[in-house]
């Protein structure tokens, strides 16, 4: 009943005093009662506040919580030998049955293993019970005082009173029955392998409740999401022939985000009250039944049942806080929640993550080698089940997981192509079990821009010299059979481990960079940042303010992160291990290293709000010079004369005319129509010239098709043909018997043709698609009889090309034309085509952009890496200064990393993609230089409101998170160094 309870304070409160009454088994109840008091008085510096904390997961929380009671009490009183055994004892938890490497990280990077603690405290709480029922004096300590007001219980109740009151699940179902009256519980091993399925099933209906909860929340949310999102185009020449179909909406995605968090808040409360205890009875009757067969000799059937609870509780309970943190996420993207709201037990994917991890190891763990013996059929059975409810989940999850973190992908794709190399129904595994984990771990580590693997950071040649006396000095007692002696070993491993971390760390420019880089304007943030971890960047980073017009983070060089954690985590250790030698110094030094950790954290509290202001500044002025050479670009791309553009918008419709077109720029050549050339009228000896100046006159009905010929579509030309022709102007009878007479003048039609290569035929066409006719300029009569009227043709009597040619002048200028478009279905079709040429022209010049912005020199590419820079400063102060924030608050962690990061100008080393994603400006102009269907205008119109608007919540979230920090368990830079601290502090010798 007691695990049961939130407030990580009471946890910590019993298992020290399981440790300080254990070791002090005389003490009477009013001296416990006071130093119970003093305790909960240290435990009470950290600010806890359920409403507000933002530390995580309780085992995360409790770490905080021991890091600052730790400096408010003596380790030479009894409460503090108390404190110090039961804190190193939690610490080691995490790391039991751990490689070396791992053993090393910091403990609140170990997130696959804060199941560890949570049955850590399970298992003191039980022994803390237990050795009550034998001391008076304890037992009423502990039912007296705070722990006993906590739990709502005190040591005299009987299990039949605490299950009549909270079932815990399938637990009473299972214990009272079979309780005997002395208190003992009596079933058969039938009924005990019954009972794995009973508590399995309902543990695994429990995170099908929650999974299914979290589900419809998040399809809600994504909807809501992507009605504001900018949308990712389709790829070209991939359709489904479908159009958009129309749709009314009955309810906006807002409305509809609006009720399925309402209804999601509804579904909580029903299951927190529907399922309060299940898993504390799971993993406590399993537990149960896991010690009957132990004790019945069945070890083996009982180290499985143990590692399945431990499976199925972290499953569980990770499904179960993640779905009620997915309220408050939803909240805020709503805009119901403030951006910095906080809470106890809050977690983000990436957590959620790290504990799936966590449970997987434990599952995996449980299967067999081909030469080991089989499984029993009960637990493989349960195994089954519990893989495929997290298959399932994962498969429920991979698009939020693109929304908060791309990187959160990749271990879950590791984690399933894990998985199918796993017989499941044989429960054989044939994978090296070791490699899955550290791969596993490997991947989650990068989720942690700041951190990195402990397994890379032993392969990295830098670290060869520690690496070296780690694997040497490290563990020494498990390796060897004679002791570690002061002089050969324990002197150089506490000097390699204490000058790594307190000297190395901080003045090594291998390790943390070279001075003079981050206050150099000369020196770009995208190189810097782009190719290192941000440990190797810190200088550079505790430098860069100085560009933005504030002082250093601080006037020395600070340590790097991992660096001087893995320094301080290896002499922490060798001090554990070898306490005799460790105490047998005169001065150890704990001090340079603690230092170094308080020096770092100091410089990492001077990222503020007045900071991240003015990289907010630096960020929307970049973007403001990139925007406006985008746009230059544009004007230059289409008044490009090798484009063919000639100024028209590609955006617009195809009756725009070109600022140069072929019947612009002067007089052109007239040809005749009918081929050749035009006679020599004028005597010179060649043929004539005719020529018309097509601009005089309009084409606006030939617009489509200027543009074609400009860009050369079908290899299209047009030019200008004359042809000659007679119109009967009058005819009236003389008089004279038969005889009429005709009068005819001079039609003089100049035709405006457009050739080109037609595809379907293999042969050039021509259409005459405008005509311009001139009437006058030369006449002549004839006399008709009437039966010649109707056969005379003008043209057998006179050449009009003739006359057409010899009138020229004439006709040209003394004349205005009747002009008439022509060919009307011809013209339609093009215009239908030349919608479709422009969109082509739309993708050419996104394309274009893209490839400026690669190509280095380029005033796009310098632009885009000044702003891809800016981008890399603020994730990476982000970091830094909120790493709970960006581990528990997934809306944050979106902004940083996921579907609504801030835009970039390209993707650095740090951002590996499959295919291109759009979170830079240069993926986004080549996903559309692709795009089947590129929106109706130029991208810039989106593109410029959706970097400013993520700038601008980006800026809102973080203020709001520094703001919140106070109440949510203070600055969250400490979080870097209150583990390892702690660690060190424990590990002084006395």
């Amino acid at each position: 009943m007691a695990v049961s309870k939130e407030d990580p304070r009471l946890h910590l409160l019993a298992g020290v005093a399981y440790y300080l009454a254990r070791d002090n088994p005389t003490l009477s109840q009013a001296t416990l009662t006071t130093h119970f008091n003093t305790l909960s008085t240290a435990l009470n510096v950290y600010p806890f506040n359920a409403a507000t904390d933002g530390s995580g997961p309780r085992a995360r929380t409790m770490i905080r919580i021991l890091a600052r009671a730790q400096p408010e009490l003596s380790f030479a009183t009894v409460p503090g030998k108390a404190f110090r055994a039961y804190a190193r004892a939690l610490l080691a938890s995490m790391r039991n049955g751990l490689d070396l490497e791992r053993g090393l990280a910091s403990a609140a990077s170990m997130v696959d293993r804060y199941g560890e603690v949570d049955s850590f405290a399970e298992e003191t709480w039980g022994r803390l019970y237990e050795l009550a029922q034998g001391n008076v004096a304890l037992a009423g300590a502990v039912n007296s005082g705070g722990i006993g007001a906590g739990v709502g219980f005190s040591t005299t109740h009987t299990a039949s009173q605490i299950l009549a009151s909270s079932p815990m699940g399938p637990l009473a179902g299972f214990v009272l029955p079979r309780l005997a009256s002395n208190g003992s519980l009596s079933t058969t091993p039938e009924d005990a392998r019954a009972f794995v399925t009973t508590a399995s099933t309902a543990g695994i209906s429990a995170a099908q409740e929650y999974s299914n909860m979290l589900h419809a929340l998040d399809i809600a949310e994504q909807a809501y999401r992507a009605s504001l999102a900018l949308a990712k185009p389709a790829p070209r020449l991939v359709s489904n022939g479908l159009g958009d179909a129309p749709r009314t909406l009955i309810e906006t995605p807002e409305e509809k985000l609006k009720a399925a968090i309402t209804e999601a808040k509804t579904k909580g409360s029903a299951l927190k009250s529907q399922l309060n205890g299940v898993r504390e009875g799971v993993a406590g009757g399993l537990g149960v039944i896991a010690e009957l067969f132990k004790r019945g000799g069945d070890t083996q059937f009982a180290a499985d049942i143990v590692r399945f609870s431990k499976a199925l509780s972290t499953t569980l309970e990770s499904v179960a806080k993640y779905a009620e943190s997915s309220i408050k996420v939803a909240e805020k993207a709503a805009g119901i929640l403030g951006l910095g709201a906080k809470g106890f037990q809050i977690v983000s994917a990436g957590i959620f993550t790290g504990q799936i991890i966590g449970a997987v190891f434990n599952l995996i763990s449980l299967l067999r080698k081909p030469a080991e013996p089989p499984i029993e059929q009960i637990i493989l059975q349960e195994i089954r089940k519990l893989h495929q409810f997290v298959v399932e989940m994962q498969g429920r999850l991979f698009s939020r997981f693109d929304r908060v973190d791309r990187k959160l992908n990749d271990i879950h794709r590791d984690m399933q192509s894990r998985f199918a190399l796993v017989d499941w129904e044989l429960g054989r595994v044939n994978q090296n079990v070791e490699e899955i984990q550290e791969s596993l771990h490997a991947l989650h580590a990068g989720l942690n821009r700041v951190d990195q693997s402990m397994y890379e950071y032993f392969t990295d040649t830098k670290n060869d010299a520690f690496e070296l006396s780690a694997w040497t000095y490290l563990g020494w007692d498990s390796r060897h059979p004679v002791p570690m002696r002061y002089t050969e070993e324990f002197i150089p491993a506490e000097s390699q481990f204490s000058m790594w971390g307190a000297v190395e760390a901080s003045q090594s420019t291998i390790l943390a960079g070279i001075n003079d880089r981050g206050s150099n304007p000369n020196i770009s943030p995208a190189d810097e940042l782009s190719t290192h971890k941000l440990s190797y960047n810190i200088n550079y980073l505790r430098e860069f303010p100085v560009q933005l017009g504030f002082s250093m983070l601080h006037g020395d060089r600070i340590a790097s992160p991992k660096d001087w954690m893995t320094g301080a985590e290896a002499y922490a250790q060798l001090f554990e291990e070898q306490p005799t030698l460790g105490a047998s110094m005169l001065t150890t030094r704990h001090n340079a290293l603690i230092n170094q950790g308080t020096r770092l954290d100091t410089a990492l509290r001077n990222i503020g709000k007045p900071l991240f202001g003015k990289i907010h500044e630096r960020y929307l002025l970049d973007w403001g010079v990139l925007k406006s050479l985008l746009e230059q670009a544009e004007v230059t791309y289409k008044n490009d004369p090798t484009r063919g553009l000639y100024g028209i918008d590609m955006w617009g419709v195809p009756e725009q005319e070109p600022t140069s077109h072929a019947l612009k720029g002067g007089e052109k050549s007239v040809v005749p129509c009918a081929g050749g050339q035009w006679g020599d009228h004028n005597g010179d000896g060649a043929a004539d010239l005719l020529y018309l100046d097509p601009s005089r006159y309009s084409h606006a009905d030939l617009r489509p098709l200027l543009i074609a010929e400009n860009l050369n579509l079908d290899g299209a030309d047009i030019d200008l043909c004359g042809k000659g022709s007679w119109v009967l102007y009058s005819a009236r009878p003389t008089g004279l018997g038969n005889l009429y007479e005709h009068h005819y003048r001079l039609k003089s039609t100049v035709y405006v043709r457009y050739s080109y290569w037609d595809a379907a035929t293999s042969t050039r066409k021509v259409e005459n698609v405008f005509s311009h006719s001139f009437v006058g300029g030369h006449e002549f009569v004839v006399l008709l009889y009437s039966q010649e009227r109707a056969t005379y043709s003008p043209n057998d009597s006179f050449n009009p090309d003739e006359y057409m040619g010899k009138k020229w002048g004439t006709v040209v200028n003394s004349f205005q034309p009747s002009s008439v478009p022509l060919a009307p279905a011809f013209r339609a079709g093009l215009r239908a085509r030349m919608v479709d040429v422009l969109k082509d022209q739309q993708r050419l010049f996104y394309g274009s952009i893209a490839a400026r912005m690669e190509q280095a020199g380029d005033p796009l590419q310098v632009q885009a890496k000044r702003l891809t820079g800016t981008r890399l400063l603020w994730q990476s102060y982000v970091a830094l200064a909120l790493p709970l924030s960006l581990d528990h608050d997934e809306h944050l962690r979106g902004m940083v990393y996921g579907d609504d990061a801030l835009m970039s100008g390209y993707d650095t080393l740090q951002d590996v993609e499959v295919s291109p994603v759009m979170n830079d400006v240069v993926d986004m102009y080549a996903l559309f230089s692709a795009a089947a269907a590129p929106p109706a205008y130029n991208l810039l119109q989106d593109l410029g409101p959706v970097v400013t608007s993520r700038a601008d919540k980006l800026k809102a979230a973080v203020d709001a998170s520094l703001d919140a920090q106070a109440a949510a368990g203070g600055p969250e830079t400490s979080a870097w160094v209150e583990p390892t601290l702690l660690r060190l502090r424990l590990s002084v010798p006395n």
